[in-house]
């Protein structure tokens, strides 16, 4: 993704070498929170924290860096670089809306981290799901 200066985003396929998708399809790990939620509620919270909140701008400038910093360590095939930069992702997205996250997902995250896990990203819009995170000890071989 490339985004310009007028807000606009230009989406263009990566070339990413095949050795770097098969180690990371290896070394990731999708946990299902065996949970769900209505994410219209939580998108709607984020417009509204967008359009009145300095915080929640802030946060998706940041997401727009997440992604330029995900683009570069898939191109160079740097995976042991993918949990921090979904750590810095992961604590950007809730500063857009309370509902992002809860205690529930919260546990399971910090437990993921004291197992070794580096980062983590919640998928959807947040509140429940799926966590996905990097296996880092499958990681050591790139």
């Amino acid at each position: 993704m490339e985004f310009s200066a007028t807000d606009k985003v230009l989406v263009n396929p990566l070339r990413v070498k095949s050795e770097t998708i098969w180690e990371l399809e290896a070394c990731l790990l999708l946990f299902d929170m065996g949970s769900s939620r209505l994410s219209s509620t939580i998108i709607a919270e984020q417009s509204k924290n967008v359009s009145k909140g300095q915080e929640a701008i802030e946060a998706m400038h940041a997401l727009k860096v997440q992604a330029i910093q995900m683009k570069e360590a898939l191109l160079t095939g740097q995976l042991l670089k993918l949990g921090e930069i979904l750590a810095f992702g992961w604590e950007q997205k809730k500063r857009m809306a309370l509902g992002i996250s809860n205690p529930h997902i919260e546990d399971i995250y910090h437990n993921a981290q004291k197992a070794g896990a580096t980062g983590g990203k919640v998928s959807g819009a947040g509140g429940a799901s799926h966590v996905v995170l990097p296996r880092h000890h499958l990681l050591q071989r790139c």
